[in-house]
């Protein structure tokens, strides 16, 4: 262990609050630290992460298929790029009106499951046919 590591330095933060860290006081204390590779890591705070991260920016540079789902309910997103998505045609965005952050789950035989799988390998079947295509008539 690295114990004069910034990362090191927050696990007794994060033990002393584990039943009251929420995601922002979590990526505050740990992600906006060591979420990735320096630079751009670390960041000052969790909310210049979250301005680094946001996908609003990143989505006019998309130049290969890609399916962007979202949930109208996402306690974490809280705005979903539209707008982005619309002006580039590289991007799919579905929104779902459920589906929380990561959620989409629905009853099963055996409990909850996700389902989130079955559509996003309907387009990845959809996308692989028409490149197919698009290959086969050059």
């Amino acid at each position: 262990m690295f114990p004069d590591h910034p990362l090191t330095k927050t696990l007794a933060v994060i033990a002393a609050k584990q039943n009251s860290l929420c995601i922002s006081g979590f990526d505050g204390t740990v992600t906006r630290l060591g979420g990735g590779s320096s630079p751009p890591f670390p960041f000052p705070t969790a909310d210049d992460y979250y301005t680094y991260a946001s996908s609003h920016k990143k989505l006019r540079d998309v130049r290969v298929p890609c399916l962007a789902v979202s949930s109208a309910d996402d306690p974490v997103v809280h705005e979903i790029p539209i707008e982005e998505a619309r002006h580039n045609g590289w991007v799919a965005l579905a929104v779902t009106k459920y589906g929380g952050h990561l959620g989409w789950f629905e009853k099963g035989m055996n409990g909850p499951r996700r389902w989130i799988s079955r559509p996003v390998l309907e387009w990845l079947s959809a996308v692989g046919r028409e490149l197919g295509r698009k290959e086969t008539s050059r």
